[in-house]
């Protein structure tokens, strides 16, 4: 496992922890949010043990674990599940329209909801599964699922009920069409456009969910997206001064709660009444920590979350060799879900835990195939329906 899987985790620190703080310290918190009471040296401490235990998979020697005698069920489990979630995704869309997700609950969707809940624990792990065929050089399963992956892909950009159906389907496409963004090592040029491509789909979606009536300029924007990083590094200020029992207490809460943790959550960082009552918002990872143990002790469960994502990545051989910026940015963006709330899976919640489950057992799934580098690249003949290797 290369060092440039650490990447993830610097970015993870630079967004979600330093980005909040100096915007804080320098504009003040957002005034959606409680006031903050300054935790400054918890928020660091926790960032160091995050990367400490992060690092460890990548500078100790250690065998990745992967699931043998597996990959003949999934790819079949794969096959099917595409062809029947391009068929639910159109039929939820046909009767529920896209904007359904708080306003309508899934027990009252009847047969279909049960198919959409199915679909967005899966399309993570399905994505990774993706992934890894093209970067471990399982051509000739991608050249079967080609069909089905593009209808597939098309729906989720066309009709996302969420953004991470748009960032799936975006990722099938990619992969499929445009492989060689898996291995292209990052330039000079790459490294001035990327982030220049970023800021402006920053402030292009910025603009696309407040509505142009309601865009006031750049600092509007700044504002907004202050607001988006610094829910996690929130959570973990008001959390951190917060007395234990009343941190459990709330964990308690969570059980009896069917809008989860993340709708407790949101009620202690928010000072503003949400018209929906059933808004949540992840409490990232320092936070998910405070819920369970008192600081320092807390520690040790973020150090363990870390060396966890990070062995699963290692185990998942999607960073065996030197990768492009774009697989690193592609994970960092799938990984969200394991970033925003760890906290739900000790708090026994349905759909996070089989998302995880999932996602972990399609990392790990030994895929029979040599890796590809940056001079053997896949490449799909469309004329013959079948797949070679540019060399």
């Amino acid at each position: 496992m290369q060092r440039s899987v650490l990447l993830i985790w610097f970015a993870y620190i630079a967004i979600f922890t330093l980005l909040p703080m100096g915007s804080s310290l320098v504009f003040g918190p957002h005034p959606v949010f409680y006031s903050l009471d300054s935790n400054l040296y918890i928020q660091l401490i926790s960032a160091f043990f995050l990367i400490f235990g992060a690092a460890i998979p990548v500078f100790v020697k250690m065998r990745p674990f992967r699931l043998r005698r597996l990959f003949g069920l999934i790819n079949l489990y794969f096959r099917v599940f595409v062809i029947v979630f391009i068929l639910s995704h159109i039929l939820v869309y046909i009767g529920f329209g896209l904007d359904f997700r708080h306003s309508i609950r899934i027990s009252s969707m009847g047969f279909l909801g049960y198919f959409y809940a199915l679909e967005q624990v899966m399309i993570v792990p399905f994505t990774f599964f993706v992934l890894r065929l093209a970067v471990c050089g399982a051509y000739e399963k991608l050249s079967e699922y080609k069909v089905f992956l593009t209808i597939y892909g098309l729906v989720l950009v066309t009709l996302p009920f969420n953004v991470f159906n748009l960032l799936c389907g975006s990722l099938f496409i990619i992969v499929l069409y445009f492989p060689k963004l898996l291995t292209k090592k990052l330039g000079i040029t790459s490294a001035i456009l990327l982030p220049s491509l970023g800021i402006v789909a920053l402030v292009g979606a910025t603009f696309i969910i407040k509505g142009a009536d309601n865009f006031d300029g750049l600092e509007a924007v700044a504002r907004y997206l202050q607001y988006r990083i610094s829910i996690w590094y929130t959570s973990t200020e008001l959390i951190a001064n917060m007395p234990l029992d009343s941190r459990f207490y709330l964990f308690s809460e969570s059980f009896a709660d069917e809008a989860s943790i993340n709708t407790v959550n949101a009620n202690v960082i928010f000072n503003t009444l949400f018209a929906n009552p059933r808004v949540g918002a992840g409490p990232g990872i320092f936070a998910s920590s405070l819920y369970l143990l008192p600081f320092p002790l807390n520690l040790f469960l973020v150090m363990f979350y870390g060396f966890m994502v990070s062995y699963t990545l290692k185990c998942s051989g999607l960073f065996k060799e030197n990768r492009s910026l774009f697989l690193l940015i592609a994970v960092f963006c799938l990984l969200f879900p394991f970033f925003s709330s760890p906290i739900q899976y000790a708090s026994l919640e349905l759909m996070p835990l089989i998302n995880l489950v999932l996602s972990v057992t399609f990392l790990i799934v030994a895929i029979p195939k040599k890796s590809i580098s940056n001079s053997d690249v896949l490449a799909f003949n469309t004329s013959k329906g079948d797949t070679t290797l540019e060399k």
